[in-house]
């Protein structure tokens, strides 16, 4: 699983793309989610595109939330640090749906 910067650069968006072509290869699974600092409307629309592309499902919109800023002055998480914030939301969302798809593989040792 991995975060992409909605502000990505072509660079990064080229990154990311590589990334993403990787993981079928090796079997594991590919779970993009956006995380929008700063607000940039145009990284969005790529992003979602190179997903469509490779046909793998963006799993959430971590929104602009200066609860994070506020957690990570403290070194604390911010699900932890306050659970009800939107990102706390969105990540706790996130992560379930990681959990989920990492029980539902067909892991081969």
């Amino acid at each position: 699983m991995g975060v992409l910067e909605d502000g990505i650069t072509p660079t990064g968006l080229d990154f990311a793309q590589g990334v993403m072509n990787v993981g079928e290869p090796v079997a594991f699974p590919i779970l993009p989610a956006l995380k929008k600092w700063p607000p940039y409307f145009q990284g969005v629309v790529e992003i979602k595109a190179v997903c469509a592309e490779l046909d793998v499902v963006l799993i959430g919109q971590i929104p602009f939330d200066m609860t994070v800023t506020e957690a990570l002055v403290l070194g604390k998480p911010v699900t932890v640090y306050e659970p009800g914030a939107p990102a706390s939301k969105v990540i706790s969302q996130i992560w379930q749906e990681v959990v989920l798809q990492m029980n539902t593989m067909e892991w081969e040792l």
